[in-house]
């Protein structure tokens, strides 16, 4: 495992990245991130493109996903759907945050590279007593070759 020190923002940010081992033997990288707040996306925007060029160096299939702070169709999350694919959620039940009465989906799980998942769909769990945000859960099926 290892810390992606990200451009700063309004505060410090890491992307924090974890080889996990799989049932098959090989591994796969899960990276965590929580990309700036502001409505301005310039540090959102700057820290997604550094995680994006260090999920670029990597050889092992991967799966991206927390807390982006931006929502479907912005810069920052046609990035990640350019270099991975989106596990998308139900369109009448997409929203994470707040999570006492959701209005926005700002939290996503996306997978990576091309051609090393299954496309998957993800669920919001009706969940506001642990977290401001609601979890996002999917399953997620690598493509063997």
């Amino acid at each position: 495992h290892e810390a992606w020190r990200l451009a700063d923002g309004n505060e410090p940010r890491v992307a924090l990245a974890a080889d996990i081992p799989t049932d098959s033997g090989d591994p796969i990288t899960v990276i965590s991130v929580h990309f700036d707040w502001v409505e301005d996306d310039g540090y959102r925007f700057e820290q997604a493109r550094e995680t994006i060029r260090r999920i670029e160096t990597l050889q092992t299939p991967w799966i991206v996903l927390g807390d982006f702070n931006d929502v479907p169709g912005s810069r920052t999350m046609v990035a990640f759907e350019n270099i991975g694919l989106n596990a998308a959620k139900p369109v009448d039940d997409a929203a994470t945050f707040p999570s006492d009465h959701p209005e926005i989906e700002i939290d996503h799980i996306i997978m990576g590279p091309e051609g090393a998942w299954m496309p998957a769909t993800s669920l919001v769990i009706p969940e506001s007593r642990t977290s401001d945000h609601r979890p996002v859960v999917s399953e997620l099926t690598p493509i063997r070759n």
